[in-house]
């Protein structure tokens, strides 16, 4: 059964910059990581937010509806838009839904995702107030 953490926060917050770093300290580990945005720009920018967090020690790939971060020790973390039909082809150790409550059919982004990476821990973000 997988385990689910829910990060709850306001707007700005650093939700996604908290698990952002989770994702690249794993996969620098050898873990597969598959991170779900809301949309592939979203993911585009996620990947690059995680290329300059983590320096030079990673490579990154770009294939069509693909976009990927490379470690040497074998770890990854796939950047992937919750409207992807692919989702059920990643294995992972982790998943990150961000923003997962703005995804337009939560379920069954859940279903795909659990689909490919059955016993995954799951961590979806959640903003809880307003930005001001």
């Amino acid at each position: 059964m997988s385990s689910v953490v829910i990060v709850e926060g306001d707007r700005q917050s650093g939700k996604t910059e908290t698990l952002l770093a989770l994702s690249v300290e794993k996969a620098s580990k050898g873990y597969k990581i598959l991170y779900v945005t809301v949309n592939q720009a979203v993911a585009s920018n996620t990947l690059e937010r995680a290329i300059v967090m983590n320096g030079h020690t990673s490579t990154s790939k770009r294939t069509r509806g693909s976009e990927q971060l490379l470690f040497p020790s074998g770890g990854v973390v796939w950047f992937l838009s919750a409207a992807s039909v692919k989702l059920d082809q990643y294995a992972a150790n982790m998943v990150v839904l961000d923003d997962y409550d703005s995804y337009r059919h939560p379920d069954r982004v859940l279903e795909l995702v659990n689909a490919g990476s059955p016993g995954s821990r799951y961590y979806r973000t959640r903003t809880t107030g307003e930005y001001s």
